[in-house]
């Protein structure tokens, strides 16, 4: 893609915290790769400086994580994507319970382009929301419940 980030770092904060929990730059340099490579929907590109992290994460009532995506390296401003998948089985206990995202929309290749999967064998209520004239200082944020 046109513009994309060449080299992300991720790094995954408490909300209200600054500290990161866990940081990753360049995805192959994991300490749990053969674990992380078999919970990728699909692969990274080997030697690719992509950022991913196996995680988890605290579920204590009203936790909430920011994803922190930005530029490393050498690395200037530049398009990337933040995904979060819930690795459980749909019978966990706990289950994502939102995601949210914040960035820069325009037009063409500069649009703010979310994405999300349904699985499963019925219908899924979901309230789907664009806000921009209320927005508060809010960050990429996954709260779980």
């Amino acid at each position: 893609m046109n513009g994309s980030l060449s080299d992300p770092k991720l790094e995954i904060i408490p909300i209200g915290g600054t500290t990161p929990l866990l940081t990753n730059d360049d995805w192959s340099t994991n300490s749990n790769l053969p674990a992380l490579r078999a919970a990728m929907p699909f692969p990274l590109a080997e030697g690719s400086k992509d950022a991913a992290a196996l995680a988890t994460l605290s579920t204590a009532t009203n936790t909430g994580y920011t994803v922190r995506v930005a530029p490393s390296g050498a690395a200037t401003a530049g398009i990337a994507m933040a995904e979060v998948y819930d690795l459980d089985t749909a019978t966990a206990p706990v289950q994502l319970a939102s995601l949210s995202t914040r960035g820069f929309t325009g037009t063409g290749e500069n649009v703010l382009t979310p994405g999300f999967i349904i699985t499963g064998d019925g219908p899924k209520q979901l309230l789907i929301r664009a806000v921009g004239p209320t927005l508060a200082p809010h960050r990429t944020m996954c709260r779980a419940r």
